[in-house]
């Protein structure tokens, strides 16, 4: 198996009669393809949405969506009630507690 690779890729959607996207027709190499693939799919049997998405291609001829595709922080709410319990537990300290511990405001 070769390294994962990231790769661009076109995204067909179809649309309701409002013009509100169904669900995903298929994915797509070319925005050819997908144009191809795109008609009839949208309202009113016009032609379906086609934007493009990113997948990882894992070298064996397979491709797998990034659903997230903006990045992401991870553990946010962890280092924010890590920070609120370490606040919550100094403010417990005495003064002479902190000067034990070698803590300096």
């Amino acid at each position: 198996m070769s390294g994962l690779t990231p790769v661009q890729v076109f995204r067909v959607q179809s649309e309701d009669d409002s013009g509100y996207p169904r669900g995903v027709v298929g994915y797509f190499t070319s925005e050819f393809r997908a144009k191809t693939a795109a008609k009839g799919k949208g309202s009113w049997g016009s032609e379906g949405r086609v934007d493009t998405a990113w997948a990882i291609s894992d070298g064996n001829g397979k491709f797998h969506i990034l659903v997230q595709e903006q990045p992401l922080e991870l553990d946010v709410d962890y280092v924010e009630a890590e920070k609120d319990a370490r606040a919550a537990a100094l403010a417990k300290l005495t003064p002479h507690d902190r000067q034990l511990l070698g803590i300096k405001d």
